[in-house]
């Protein structure tokens, strides 16, 4: 197993994106370092139920699903909102491309051979110690521009 020391403490506030149709405030969570070895991200908390961004983007694009689940978004510029979208997405994809380098594969099962190609140390760190946190950074600026402007 890869030996890893957590990296570089992000500090991000707890963010409200809006509200639901229920009326009720959604507040994204900042992300964090889970397990010893992961980003978590994407958490939405109201004051009755947890889910995650990741959900919004299974019947439609990102983008779409921020117009659509929120009633009044944080972000109002289209443009702006496209820029998350893309943002959070690729946060998505690379966490789960850096969850393949730690574990050698897609963790179905162990095949020896695959594990030895497919795992790597160096990818898994650049992903995971430089790329993700500059991605979170990016995505912050987007949010507090508005978050500030509240």
């Amino acid at each position: 197993m890869i030996k890893i020391q957590p990296p570089k403490k992000v500090n991000y506030p707890r963010i409200r994106l809006g509200e639901n149709i229920f009326n009720e405030g959604v507040y994204l969570e900042p992300p964090s370092w889970d397990c010893d070895w992961y980003w978590g991200f994407g958490y939405l908390e109201t004051k009755n139920q947890h889910y995650h961004l990741s959900n919004l983007s299974k019947v439609e694009n990102l983008k779409d699903a921020f117009n659509n689940h929120f009633k009044n978004f944080i972000v109002t510029d289209e443009q702006d909102k496209w820029k998350l979208a893309e943002l959070i997405e690729t946060i998505y994809s690379l966490r789960k491309t850096a969850e393949v380098y730690y574990r050698g594969g897609s963790h179905l099962t162990f095949i020896e051979e695959e594990s030895k190609i497919v795992k790597d140390e160096k990818q898994y760190f650049k992903l995971n110690y430089e790329v993700i946190p500059k991605l979170f950074k990016m995505m912050y600026n987007i949010l507090e521009k508005y978050h500030n402007e509240q």
